[in-house]
């Protein structure tokens, strides 16, 4: 099974917890506000990247990113946006890390459960990684 590193709210900071945190990740998936595109580079030395648009992402470089994306690891299919309430609808099953910028998961085991992940702003006084 892969190990999927998630990460977002960057702001065009790429923290050294971070890249430490998603070394030997098979893919990593960039939730939006990047903040600059060579955030994007830095992590694909790491690993194959997916990332989507956030609101913040608004210079010429950020209109490439997707505002959503369809990611497929292994037998499960991860679909990512940036903000989970353009949704418009309740997950059945929720995950939240409230204390996360960087989070190292395995995709749900459960079929055909639709679940989220909440990945909070990066900043620097509230910066830490789930265990």
């Amino acid at each position: 099974m892969k190990t999927i590193g998630v990460i977002s709210d960057t702001h065009g900071v790429l923290r050294p917890e971070a890249v430490k945190a998603l070394r030997g990740v098979d893919l990593i998936i960039h939730a939006g506000d990047v903040g600059r595109s060579d955030i994007l580079d830095e992590l694909r030395q790491i690993a194959p990247v997916f990332a989507v648009r956030g609101n913040t992402d608004y210079e010429a470089w950020a209109w490439t990113l997707p505002l959503t994306e369809r990611v497929q690891a292994d037998q499960h299919l991860i679909f990512v946006l940036h903000d989970v309430y353009q949704l418009g609808l309740t997950p059945r099953c929720m995950v939240s890390r409230p204390s996360s910028a960087v989070t190292r998961t395995s995709p749900p085991s459960r079929r055909n459960a639709a679940c989220y992940t909440s990945i909070p702003q990066c900043r620097s006084a509230t910066f830490s990684f789930a265990r």
